[in-house]
């Protein structure tokens, strides 16, 4: 799969195709590189120099694919014609009803290919496909007080983003209409709640699910009839080196467990 992967991107002419080909299959690359990256300290010693071998294949192919990507880019001279997060879902956002409650799950640094897995995982065993994936355009630089803007539904108008020009850049994010930054964390929920009229209640993290007591902890009587859920987990252990070392397969676990709970 990976020398397959190696090769690909020769055949791209236009940028939609590197952003088929990546949606149909070649997120299946980057799962497996995860494996590959990630340490086993069970793994034989007869079989290191494989994995090593692995390893500096897979480094080839995203070398090639980003490099091509990059050069698309550049050629189009603008981003691909696909929706951000947040524009993707306000239709549904704005559909929720007492009768048909929606929960909304923001999650920091979560790729198409983690997207493509947690799909898998809701749709095993069930009777029907329960569980569809659309890919979204992520903003560039791909940093997350630009990209978690970006993730919110219902902005009408155009973001406006600034930086300030220090050894330690800091960044403004606003949008007509609402008096705050939402590079802030705070601040990006206050804009969702005054927009959508929510309840303080309407806010939660994946831990504070996971870690209830109560079996009715996310009762929409109490907390309204849309909630947003925010997760961070994959960018934290991203930086922190975790994520390398044991894969994403048990957070993806625990963010299957509270779209369980949710239904």
């Amino acid at each position: 799969m990976i020398r397959q992967a190696g090769r690909v991107q020769k055949s791209w002419a236009a940028l939609e195709d590197a952003v088929s080909w990546y949606t149909s299959k070649g997120w299946k690359v980057d799962h497996t590189g995860e494996r590959i990256l990630s340490e086993d300290p069970g793994l034989p010693d007869a079989l290191l120099a494989v994995r090593a071998m692995l390893r500096r294949a897979y480094q080839r192919t995203l070398d090639a694919t980003n490099i091509k990507l990059s050069e698309l880019l550049y050629q189009a001279g603008s981003e691909p014609n696909i929706n951000y997060s947040g524009d993707s879902i306000s239709e549904l956002v704005e559909s929720a009803s007492t009768r048909n409650p929606v929960a909304v799950l923001v999650l920091d640094a979560f790729r198409f290919d983690l997207g493509m897995r947690l799909s898998g995982l809701i749709n095993n065993g069930e009777p029907v496909e329960r569980s569809i994936v659309d890919a979204a355009r992520s903003p560039l630089p791909s940093i997350t007080p630009i990209g978690m803007a970006l993730c919110l539904p219902g902005l009408k108008d155009e973001v406006k983003i600034k930086v300030s020009a220090s050894t330690k850049p800091e960044f403004s994010i606003t949008v007509e209409g609402f008096k705050g930054n939402l590079a802030l964390a705070s601040d990006r929920r206050r804009c969702l709640k005054n927009h959508y009229k929510l309840k303080d209640t309407a806010f939660l993290t994946v831990s504070e699910i996971l870690d209830a007591s109560k079996t009715d902890f996310v009762n929409c009587k109490e907390r309204g009839k849309l909630l947003f859920i925010f997760g961070s987990e994959f960018d934290t252990e991203g930086h922190s080196g975790q994520l390398q070392i044991k894969g994403g397969d048990f957070q993806l676990d625990r963010y299957h467990k509270v779209i369980r709970l949710l239904r």
